[in-house]
Order: C-alpha cells, then structure tokens, then sequence
C-alpha cells in the first residue's frame, strides 16, 4: 500500500522522492523552458549569470529544487508538529502537485520563492509561544523581502505574516516593528547599488514591467485547462477541509494554529493568483505549499486504505493523462 508506506518513517521515502521527481522532470522536458518576463533584480541577475540558452542547467537547478523543497517542506512538517504524526506524506503530495500540470516542469520565478517560503514558513512556525521572538521577526521579513525582489507579486506574503502573528502571539508592536525593518533592509541595500551603479531609473522599469494585473479578475483563480486534475485536487482538497474541521478539536492548541496558518497561507495565495496574468499557469505552483500539508493531513487521518489508496491512484492517472495529451 503507497499511503501506508509513505505514513511510515522509512528513510527509503527519500530516494522514492528522487525517482518520482525526475520521472515527472524527464517527462516534461520537452515542454521545459525558462521564463523571462520578471523583470525583479535578483532573477534578472540569475539570468544574467546563467543565461536562458542553458536550458539543461536551468533543467536540472529546477530538479533539484523542486526535490529540496518537498524533502525541506517534509521536514518542517514533521519537526513543527504541523500535522498530529510524522510521515512522508507532505513531501510526496508536494512532488505531485508540483508536477501535476507540465507548465509547472519549467524555470520561473515562483520556482525559487517557493524555496524562500518554505524557510519563511519554519520561522513563522517558530514564533509560537516563543520567548525571544525579534530575531525570528527580522529573519522572516528578510526572507519575504527577498521572495519580492525575485517576484514582486510575492508581496502580498506579508499579510501572510501579519495574519500569523495575530495567531500565534499577542499582540506587541515590537514584532511588527522589527518585520518592517527586516523587511526593508534587503530592499535598502538594492535600492543603495542602483543608486550608486547611476542606474536608478531601472527601479521604476520593475514595478511598471512586473507581472502584476491593475485590476482584480476572479477568472485569474482558475487554471485554463486540465480541468479532471483541477477537479480531483479539488475534491480532495475539500475532504480535507472537511476532516481538519471533524478533527480540529482533537488536535493539540499549537497543531490548531499552525493548520490556521496554513489555511491562510491558501488565501494569501490565492490573493496573489487572482492579480497575475491569466497567461502564467506557472504562477498556481505557489498553491503547492499549502496544498500538500492540508491534503496530507487527510490522508494521514484517514484509517479506510480503500478509499485513499483509489484517490491517491486516480491523481497519479490524471497527471499522467496531463503529459499524455500535450505530446
């Protein structure tokens, strides 16, 4: 049984991981390609370093991020007590959902925010109960104003981090403070290159040439095609909703405010679809994050095999159908 294997702690789940993520890359390398529309500094600069002509370095850098990610997301996971037990679960609908659409097997900016939010979710996680907060603050803010300038949309994360404050700490001004003061130090020390590099024109180029869309526009929240695969992670993103609110009780106070972060983090990133063009399917890959704790703790919770193992089994099928239909 796949789900009672990955709901074991056997280290073997991380090969499996680096099987199934390079079956899924290899798939979709005929399709791969390396997006340049951000105009943000610090992928401009990676595109500069490594220009898009290496479509095989960029290939295998995007391999092993996205790797690193459901094996760090895993782990956050696991260490955080996010979901009631340990398992291999989140690592594995993570790889899935991040494969699920071949547009997703590409390089693009929200590649790399989501391994910058992934870090910043563990210095969130870490702000519970937590004594001697103001150093997590500062960390955390660095690390989103890091994400905005690979991709500027990846701003509206700071309310992701306003929201989990409220959640998991009283109130203290001190928080929101020292956030603000990580979250503009980054931005300083880039502002003070142009600045002194005679270039500060460019700035503007950025904010005027980033993918944001002027007007909000609800039809940006869904995905233009592959409509089983869309459905089916629907449905079971629902069940799952459904299992957290059964459960919610049951859990322990610090599991039921991480999974409020969570469902946050969904909204936040819906948010920050519904203002980027409709042509970006790739920005949908930030959903992943969430996605996959939510879905995982499902089924993690679930005792019937016979109705996960079917679910798991008709996703894998869809995604497979997805690469199917684009050759």
């Amino acid at each position: 049984m796949v789900i009672r294997f990955f709901k074991s702690r056997q280290p073997l789940a991380y090969p499996i991981f680096a099987v199934i993520g390079l079956v899924c890359w290899i798939a979709g390398y005929p399709g791969f390609t390396v997006s340049t529309g951000s105009s943000m500094p610090f992928y401009n600069l990676l595109l500069e370093i490594i220009t898009p002509d290496h479509k095989l370095i960029y290939f295998f850098l995007g391999l092993v991020l996205v790797l690193s990610q459901a094996i760090h997301l895993n782990m956050i996971s696991n260490n955080n007590e996010v979901l009631y037990r340990n398992s291999f679960l989140p690592g594995l609908f993570y790889l899935l959902l991040s494969c699920s659409i071949p547009q997703f097997v590409s390089f693009h900016p929200v590649l790399i925010v989501n391994s910058i939010l992934i870090f910043t979710l563990h210095k969130i996680f870490r702000l519970y109960k937590n004594d001697d907060p103001l150093a997590w603050d500062f960390d955390t803010c660095v690390l989103l104003s890091i994400m905005t300038l690979f991709y500027l949309p990846a701003i509206i994360f700071l309310l992701l981090y306003g929201v989990s404050l409220l959640i998991l700490r009283p109130f203290s001004w001190r928080d929101w403070v020292v956030g603000l003061i990580g979250f503009i130090t980054p931005v300083f020390f880039v502002l003070l290159y142009y600045f002194f590099a005679d270039r500060l024109n460019e700035v503007k180029d950025f904010i005027h040439t980033a993918e944001i869309s002027r007007k909000f526009n609800i039809k940006n929240a869904v995905p233009a095609g592959y409509p089983l695969t869309i459905l089916w992670v629907t449905a079971i993103f629902v069940l799952s909703l459904l299992r957290i609110r059964l459960n919610y009780l049951k859990n322990s106070a610090k599991t039921r405010n991480y999974q409020l972060v969570i469902l946050v983090f969904v909204i936040v990133s819906l948010l920050m679809i519904v203002f980027t063009p409709a042509e970006m399917l790739f920005r949908f890959s930030i959903l992943c994050i969430p996605l996959s704790i939510i879905i995982a703790y499902y089924f993690l919770s679930t005792k019937k095999a016979w109705l996960t193992e079917p679910l798991l089994y008709l996703l894998i099928l869809f995604i497979i159908l997805n690469y199917i239909s684009i050759k």
